[in-house]
């Protein structure tokens, strides 16, 4: 009689009738399937969640509704999806096909959504490599970006959903859309106790379930479902099978509280088992060596096989012979604590739960032995990759168990050949250390006898106060980049030590730079430009308003206010649209006029409380200045003072509220608002028109649209109010978490944006949709303003900091420099500068659109290219956000290229005329074709998606390659038409002029078809007949390159050779070192030299061409990604992952570190000219950088590409040590 509990298997399909006591989390999961097409399901071991799953979730389903296919990690998870996809197949699919391709014809296979259930998933975080979760997220992506009908249920424990964050940078969402199991509670758990029971007609005892599931778990209200399952099997077996078997038909079907006596105290039920199981076998120790192997170093099951698991008994110092291993294996299947091997013959235990027991029972000094033998086997493994030997800490790591390892040949080889590599270094590090040591006594003779020599003593001072200035610069990088530089720059000017270097070049890298206004002696509470643009006004906490010049000198001060100004909103101060007149108010309870001289024209008098807000404008070819007070009314006044209209607000609460503030729509009608959250409307004349409630409490701000259709309220509700002023709607926002303090309008987008005191922007639709929240201030924000041109919003916070922002809600610039809360931040009417006010008494004017960027925000993901066009007056950039950019050769961004398909762009490149540009995007037919103005001129269809472009520099033709059918390479026209097709080709490369073509083709499993071809050009013709094949003797070219004379060939191979020819197809040379891998070698532009990346020691090399070494370059601390070799051969420059970009001489001497990325940079050229640098990086930024300090300098004291930057005053150079203070 089989029994009707689990033991340590999970349920399956077919076990619906007995699977109880999970019906809320099935109808949970079942609808959450449906809410994308990836699903995170995680929870604690034994929480059941692969039943949940295979039984609960799949009967959900009718058979012709979902294809689960299940996949386990394996050896790979990559290779394991490939082959459950195959297993599947009805119709055959190529085993190195486009995965995208296999599910499409799984899916047209069986007509059915294809489910993929990746079970225990955190086996690809314990076991796999970097590469492999890499290779399979890129594949998940892939595929959630086309229309497949598939998806996706990610099932692992929860400890390891920390690592999913790994994923979120390539699949933000991979986290939304998830489900927690949590343990089975004590009325599950009973319902799973007699579900089962009354199926199989197995009377329960009323009391039974409650009291086994107190004696199994006496101190928790949750139960471990694995621990139930195994003792009532255990029950069953002992009791009811017992019983049949002696023909007692009474009880042969019953579980009684009797039963539960009998067995006395329940101890720990998977432990008791599984001694039990052990005890039994003939040879009880090498039982438990093998069953180690079944569990991973962080106490989780594993798969394995037989040979793996002799290696690893002989690692623990057990030589077990494999007749024994398979002998004890098949045991432990009958057993039912492994599971029978599997397609690829790997055992694994039955469930986790085991594997936590049975790691328990390894010591802590076979953990240590596990741990080192995987360490030297990673090793190892990297070491075939890369050649990086063991260092001499992990010889040492290693030293203190390796006579206990029982390691193969192979392994002992490999260690040896580390401690000779480390002797080695040692001996030379003694040499560097006696020499340099014999120096320094040199140094101290030669300083001890020119001590008295004046020069010396001078240069020494120098060089001290010049860094301890560049110290103090790199001090206030993060807070204040404009400080920041002038202090380097001084120090520079004092002595131009590799310190200041570093500290200017990396202080001009941040944007932008500001120049300050500061005369007043309190707060600032708002500043404004003029219409006109030449002007600023500003008011402040010390009574006064300040008139300046647009230089930053002063033309007027506007005295004569008692009290503070403009105290409750910004808009308590405002210029007249011709520029000529500005309005002032004041905790004086007045209102003044001025001219832009200081001359008081007018004070307004006759509000009976505080004037909050006042505004000027032309009505009816009058000027009229709008005034809203606290005594909640608000009037119309002309220039002499004389009131034009009284408008009394009305509050049907019958409370009385003062006005917050009263505006003008562009029709000329007035709105009041107060701080009991009504909105009065009026005509000019001051009659009503419409009165409603808009909020619970206060309007802090509001504006109206430029059709006059809607106003929009700021409420310290929380909320945002739209008044539909011809139909009188209101509609409330909701989505801020506290007072929103600022609202502004773009009536063309149909969008309107908020500030709030909960730290964030939010970008909202008119009809309500939150489309977006710009998050980074850190404190709350005071104030949004939307630019003239529409292009950018800045906002104002207390975090010290204002920020200028796209309507994507990208951060293109962080406004750093005040040293108190920014109270406002405002455009200029040209939106080339932003003004911003402060707590610190200062005003600052930031040139936001700079005649030199950078830094090129714009992209929304990584930035995988930068190159500047062939004549040198644009560049354009690739990201993984779905578009290219052109910005012009200054870092302005001029056009957005955005592809039609949702796939990453794979390329993008100019044609060498610089008139127009290609692209393509990754799993995509289709080349484009843009004119230099952003305009799409032309699609080209391809066969295949394009994996590699080349152009010919005629502008009029192309090589393309697919590697989805099976390496065809077309060259093409513009039109598409197909001249030349080369067949099975994986890999080429163009010579500059395009006259000579190397290809590699596509790879067999005959090693005699592998070639690799020179193709020239037919005279007079674009095609190319094959001229010679190349002799190499290995099978996997990494990449070619011609020297620039196009008399030289170059090949790096996989076994880290780089090789050269002639043209002609005779061998020069080979350039190979055993220890180390070569990179993307590159001939220098004089042909004089071979460059090449040292993979694993981050390292560039230069040799000569016959293979002598001439420069190490080394300084990188992580690895270097790309370099490149400027036009003229006297520099290069290398970027990495360790977030710097640094410049060389062909010496191998370091020149500059640039510091502009805060993530890794993949790609790094020279302009034209050899003047800047570009880079690429992964911060979603590119980088345009001079290449020398000097430039830079003249660039912003000269050139004044940063505008009128803030200079240090003398009072300034005191305080950091630059001058002698003044007596």
């Amino acid at each position: 009689m089989n029994s009707p509990f689990k033991f340590l298997d999970s349920y399956t399909k077919e076990d619906k009738d007995i699977f109880f006591g999970r019906d809320k989390e099935i109808e949970e999961l079942y609808s959450k399937v449906f809410e994308s097409k990836l699903i995170l399901v995680y929870g604690a071991s034994g929480t059941g969640k692969s039943s949940l799953i295979n039984c609960g979730l799949a009967n959900k389903f009718e058979d012709s509704d979902w294809l689960p296919v299940n996949v386990r990690r394996g050896n790979n998870i990559n290779s394991s999806l490939a082959q459950n996809i195959q297993s599947l197949a009805i119709t055959p699919v190529k085993s190195n096909g486009s995965l995208n391709k296999s599910i499409q014809s799984l899916y047209l296979d069986h007509f059915k959504p294809v489910y993929f259930i990746f079970d225990q998933f955190e086996e690809l975080f314990i076991f796999g490599t970097a590469e492999e979760r890499s290779e399979f997220i890129t594949s998940i992506k892939d595929i959630l970006e086309e229309e497949i009908q598939c998806r996706f249920i990610f099932v692992l424990r929860g400890e390891y959903l920390e690592n999913i964050a790994e994923f979120e940078n390539v699949i933000p969402d991979f986290f939304e859309n998830r489900t927690r199991i949590e343990k089975m509670t004590r009325t599950g758990a009973i319902d799973c106790i007699t579900g089962p029971c009354g199926v199989h007609n197995i009377e329960v005892e009323e009391g039974f379930a409650p009291k086994l599931l107190e004696k199994l778990s006496p101190d928790k209200a949750e139960i471990e479902l694995t621990y139930l399952q195994v003792f009532l099997d255990k029950l069953y077996k002992e009791y009811v099978t017992r019983d049949s078997s002696r023909g007692k038909k009474k009880d042969a079907s019953r579980f009684t509280l009797k039963m539960l006596t009998d067995l006395g105290r329940i101890g720990d039920v998977l432990s008791d088992f599984l001694e039990e199981q052990i005890s039994i076998l003939p040879d009880s120790e090498t039982g438990l060596t093998i069953l180690k192997a079944f569990v991973s170093l962080q106490g989780t099951k594993k798969q394995i096989g037989i040979e793996e698991i002799k290696e690893f008994s002989q690692t623990l110092g057990k030589d077990i012979p494999g007749e024994t291993i398979e002998s004890n294996i098949h045991q432990f299947v009958d057993l039912r604590i492994l599971r029978d091997k599997d397609d690829n013959d790997k055992y694994e235990l039955r469930h986790d739960s085991l594997a936590k027991v049975i790691y328990e029972k390894i010591s802590n000094v076979e953990k240590n032995i596990l741990e080192i033998w995987q360490f030297i086997l990673n090793s190892f493994n990297e070491y075939k990759k890369r050649g990086v030997l063991l260092s001499e800490d992990n010889i040492k790591y290693i030293q203190l168990y390796e006579t206990d390892l029982l390691l193969s040949t192979e392994l002992k080889g490999f260690i040896q050949k580390s401690k000779k590599s480390v002797a080695k270094k040692r001996k030379s590090r003694m040499l560097i250390i006696l020499f340099s040591f014999f120096i320094s006594i040199l140094l101290v003779l030669t300083g001890i006898a020119y001590y008295n020599s004046e020069h010396l003593k001078r240069k020494i001072l120098k060089i001290a106060k010049s860094n301890s200035i560049a110290t103090k610069a790199y001090m206030t990088l993060n807070e204040d980049p404009t400080l920041a530089y002038r202090l380097a720059e001084a120090a520079y000017r004092i002595e131009p030590t590799p310190l200041a270097n570093q500290v200017l070049m990396s202080a001009y890298g941040h944007l932008p730079f500001y120049g300050k206004f500061s005369a007043h002696n309190a707060w600032v509470k708002v500043a404004k430009f003029s219409p006109d643009g030449k002007f600023i006004v500003s008011a402040s906490g010390d009574n006064t308003a300040i008139v300046w010049n647009i230089d930053g000198t002063i033309k007027a001060k506007l005295i004569g206010h008692t009290d503070e100004l403009c105290f409750d909103h910004p808009d308590g101060i405002n210029f007249s649209p011709d520029s000529k007149l500005i309005v002032t108010t004041s905790l004086d309870g007045t209102a003044r006029l001025w001219d832009v001289n200081g001359k008081c024209l007018h004070v307004f008098k006759g509000h009976q409380g505080l004037i909050v807000t006042a505004y000027i404008k032309v009505v009816e070819r009058k000027i009229r200045i709008l005034t809203a007070c606290t005594d909640g009314n608000a009037a119309l006044w002309d220039i002499d003072g004389n009131i034009f209209s009284y408008y009394l607000h009305n509050n049907p609460q019958g409370n009385y509220y003062g006005l917050s503030m009263a505006l003008f729509t562009p029709e000329n009608d007035i709105i009041t608002l107060d701080d009991g959250g009504y909105a009065n409307v009026f005509d000019i004349s001051g009659n009503s028109k419409l009165i409603v409630k808009m909020h619970d409490r206060a309007i802090l701000d509001a504006a109206v649209t430029e059709d006059s259709k809607y106003l929009f309220t700021a409420g310290n509700d929380n909320k945002i109010g739209r008044l539909d002023l011809a139909n009188s709607q209101v509609l409330l926002f909701e989505g801020h978490s506290s007072f929103v303090n600022s609202i502004d309008i773009d009536t063309d987008r149909k969008m309107f944006v908020s500030a709030s005191k909960d730290n964030t922007i939010r970008i909202w639709d008119f009809n309500g949709e939150n489309v977006n929240v710009l998050e980074g201030h850190k404190a709350m924000v005071w104030n949004v303003d939307i630019s003239p041109c529409k292009k950018y919003i800045v906002s104002s916070s207390d975090d010290g900091t204002a920020k200028l922002w796209n309507w994507d809600g990208v951060e293109l610039m962080n406004l750093k420099g005040h040293r108190s809360q920014v109270l406002s931040a405002k455009f200029s009417s040209d939106s080339k500068f932003v003004i911003t006010s402060s707590g610190d008494k200062t005003i600052n004017v930031w040139n936001i659109e700079p005649d030199e960027y950078s830094i090129l925000r714009g992209h929304q993901a990584y930035v995988v290219d930068a190159q500047f066009s062939p004549d040198g007056n644009n560049i354009l950039t690739t990201g993984w956000d779905y578009t290219a950019r052109i910005w012009s050769r200054h870092g302005k961004q001029l056009q957005t290229l955005k592809h039609n398909s949702h796939y990453v762009v794979n390329s993008a490149t100019f044609l060498p005329n610089s008139k127009y540009i290609i692209s393509n995007s990754r799993s995509d037919t289709i080349i484009y074709l843009w004119s230099i103005d952003g305009k799409l001129e032309n699609t080209i269809s391809t066969v295949g998606n394009v994996s590699q472009i080349q152009l010919l520099p005629d502008s009029k033709h192309l090589l393309v390659s697919s590697f989805y059918l099976d390496g065809v390479t077309n060259l093409i026209n513009m039109e598409g038409e197909v001249l030349q097709e080369f067949k099975n080709i994986m890999n080429f490369k163009l010579s500059p002029s395009s006259k000579y073509l190397l290809t590699e083709n596509v790879k067999s499993n005959s090693y005699d078809d592998y070639k690799v071809r020179l193709w020239s050009q037919v005279s007079s013709d674009v095609r190319y007949e094959e001229v010679l094949t190349l002799n190499i003797d290995s099978n996997d070219i990494n990449s070619f390159d011609f020297s620039r004379d196009e008399n030289l060939i170059l090949a790096s191979t996989s076994d880290s050779v780089v090789r050269i020819w002639n043209i002609k197809g005779n061998s020069l040379t080979q350039i190979k070192d055993s220890l180390i891998s070569i990179s993307n070698p590159r001939f220098a532009n004089n042909n004089k030299y071979v460059v090449g990346i040292i993979n694993g020691l981050n390292q560039i090399r230069i040799w000569e061409i016959n293979g002598k070494l001439i420069a190490t370059l080394t300084g990188h601390s992580d690895q270097i990604n790309n370099f490149s070799i400027s036009h003229d051969d006297q520099f290069i420059a290398t970027c990495s992952n360790d977030f710097t970009t640094r410049l060389w001489n062909m010496q191998g001497k370091e020149l500059q570190v640039y510091t502009n990325h805060n993530a890794a940079v993949y790609k790094v050229s020279f302009s034209n000219d050899d003047k800047y640098i570009l880079t690429a990086s992964d911060d979603h930024t590119v980088g345009l950088m001079p290449l020398f300090v000097n430039d830079i300098i003249n660039k912003v004291n000269s050139d004044h590409v940063r505008g009128n930057v803030w200079q240090l005053s003398n009072s300034d150079k005191e305080v950091y040590g630059i001058i002698e203070r003044q007596n």
